[in-house]
């Protein structure tokens, strides 16, 4: 069966709307066994371990290298601000708040 575009795009949204409705629980469920500060790092951990398997994946490993140190520097600045000043905030309001009070201020 082969889709049309408009077809992939609706897919695409409700499986964005469907992730998108349990991230509140799992953030919940998660903080239950870890400090938000941890979740914050294994979060980060693992996007940027996927990131890279991607870039080794797809074979632009050498895009990353090219990268100057004026580069670097500026992309740890802003990763910094956001989301890792985004996200520990909205993990410790998950933890204070029940989750379908936390999910609408995210």
């Amino acid at each position: 069966m082969i889709m049309s575009q408009q077809q992939k795009a609706y897919l695409y949204a409700a499986f964005s709307i469907l992730m998108w409705s349990t991230v509140a629980s799992a953030f919940k469920l998660a903080l239950e066994r870890l400090d938000f500060t941890h979740l914050l790092f294994y979060a980060a951990f693992t996007s940027t371990a996927v990131l890279l398997l991607i870039l080794i994946l797809q074979g632009k490993l050498r895009l990353f290298r090219e990268q100057t140190k004026k580069d670097v520097i500026s992309s740890l600045f802003l990763g910094f601000f956001n989301p890792f000043i985004y996200y520990l905030i909205l993990f410790k309001a998950y933890e204070l708040l029940p989750a379908q009070e936390a999910q609408p201020l995210n």
